[in-house]
C-alpha cells in the first residue's frame, strides 16, 4: 500500500507528494488505530479468531491445506464481509470525544473527513489522475475473497445449498462440504487403485 501511494502521488509537485506521502512507524504511536483495532476485535475479530483456532485444535481445519482454506473461505467469507462492513459503519460513526490537553479534534469520523471545514481544518485530498489509475490497474486483479472455480465445485457437489446466515451455519456447512469431498476423494482413489 505504502508503494502504491507514494507511486500515485510521484507525480504531484507539494511538499507531500512522492516519498514524503507515506509515513512508516509503529502502530502503537498511533493511539486512534490502536483504539480502532481494540474495537474490532471486541466486535467480531475475537469471536472468529477464537472459533477458528479451536477449529484447528480440533483437527476440523489444517491451515496449510489449500482445500480447507478455501472451504472456509467459502463457507466463513460473506459473514466476515457483512460484519466487517458493520463495524467500519459503526467507527465511521463513533463521537470522538474531547481529551483532556489533547489536540485531538472533536466529532465523528464521517463528518471530520467529509466536511473538514467544519472542524476548522481543510480537505487535504488530492484528485487522482486517471491516467495513472488506469496504469496501476493493468497489473492489478480485482481480489477476490471466494475463489469462483471453488464456489462452482461445491455448488455442483451439493447443488440447492443455501449460503449460511450465522456462524453456526458457517461450521455446519464447512463440516458437510469437507464431508462431501472426502467421500469424493475416497471414490476417486477407489477408481485408480482398481485400474
Amino acid at each position: 500500500m505504502g508503494n502504491m501511494q507514494m507511486a500515485l502521488r510521484s507525480f504531484d509537485d507539494d511538499p507531500h507528494a512522492g516519498v514524503n506521502s507515506y509515513i512508516t512507524g509503529k502502530s502503537t504511536r498511533n493511539q486512534r488505530i490502536e483504539a480502532y483495532w481494540r474495537q474490532f476485535r471486541q466486535h467480531l475479530d475475537q469471536f472468529y479468531m477464537d472459533l477458528f483456532k479451536t477449529m484447528e485444535a480440533d483437527g476440523i481445519v489444517d491451515v496449510r491445506n489449500k482445500v480447507h482454506i478455501e472451504c472456509m473461505r467459502y463457507c466463513f467469507g460473506d459473514l466476515l464481509t457483512e460484519d466487517i462492513e458493520i463495524t467500519r459503519m459503526e467507527w465511521n460513526e463513533h463521537t470522538i470525544r474531547k481529551q483532556d490537553g489533547g489536540n485531538v479534534v472533536t466529532g465523528n469520523p464521517n463528518e471530520l473527513y467529509h466536511c473538514p471545514e467544519l472542524f476548522g481544518s481543510q480537505d487535504y485530498g488530492k484528485v487522482l489522475n486517471e491516467d495513472h489509475l488506469d496504469a496501476f490497474m493493468d497489473y492489478t486483479d480485482e481480489p477476490q475473497l471466494i475463489d469462483p472455480e471453488f464456489a462452482r465445485f461445491v455448488d455442483e457437489l451439493m447443488p440447492g445449498r443455501s449460503r449460511p446466515a450465522t456462524a453456526e451455519e458457517a461450521f455446519v456447512l464447512y463440516l458437510d462440504i469437507m464431508e462431501e469431498i472426502m467421500i469424493l476423494d475416497g471414490q476417486i482413489n477407489d477408481e485408480l487403485n482398481q485400474n
